[in-house]
């Protein structure tokens, strides 16, 4: 019976642990939230960053709301009402730039590692192939096999659309090596068992050879028996 991997193929990047995202209530509090993020990578979910965006430009929307409405009040035009500048938005758009530059960069480094792992697991699986292509190869291999399966094991992320086919072309090679490693193991037991037989008989002719009373002729059967 073929020793079978159990651990599914890895395609997508392992999410990191969750925290729980403390809501801003001003947007300074939304640009020192922006900031920590920049502190530790750029490593955040993409909801929170959408969530950020939203708050501040909430924020920014009701104070531009309130200042129109004061300057209606005050006997103004609506459509000569122009904002004043945000003094915070430069912050804001600067450190969400700052995350964007650090999320691609992170996405680069991820993409590179999936193809690399992707080149090195397409070439375990040819050295599966080969190892498992004869009973003999098979037992002769056994060794090497377990440290490729055990490299294969640390390659995790690959590719998303090569996953399941890099997956299956592993399997299917890993099941044919162990399935060549047991009939090499069948045959080996069936040779020693006729060999056993052989040497059995042998044993039994050496013993007769007691009997015959010719000690010369008996030497020489001897001979022929060793």
């Amino acid at each position: 019976m073929s020793e079978v991997e159990t651990e599914t193929p890895a395609a997508e990047e392992e999410t990191a642990e969750e925290e729980v995202p403390i809501v801003p209530h001003t947007k300074e509090e939304v640009v020192e939230r922006l900031r920590q993020i920049v502190a530790r990578g750029g490593q955040v979910a993409r909801q929170e960053l959408e969530h950020l965006k939203q708050i501040y430009y909430h924020f920014r929307n009701s104070e531009v709301a309130a200042a129109r409405e004061a300057f209606v009040a005050g006997g103004g035009q609506a459509d000569e009402f122009t904002p004043e500048d945000d003094p915070v938005e430069e912050s804001f758009k600067a450190e969400m730039g700052l995350i964007r530059e650090l999320r691609a960069k992170e996405a680069a480094t991820v993409e590179s590692e999936k193809q690399a792992n992707l080149k090195r697991k397409l070439e375990i699986i040819e050295l599966v192939k080969e190892y498992g292509e004869t009973p003999e190869t098979a037992d002769k291999n056994f060794d090497a096999l377990k440290k490729l399966q055990a490299e294969w094991k640390e390659l995790k992320l690959v590719p998303a659309e090569n996953a399941t086919e890099l997956w299956k072309n592993y399997q299917l090679y890993i099941e044919r090596f162990y399935d060549n490693l047991h009939l090499n193991h069948e045959a080996r037991m069936y040779d020693f068992k006729k060999n056993l037989e052989k040497k059995n008989q042998l044993c039994e002719a050496a013993e007769r050879l007691a009997d015959v009373e010719d000690p010369v002729s008996a030497f020489h059967q001897l001979q022929k028996l060793h």
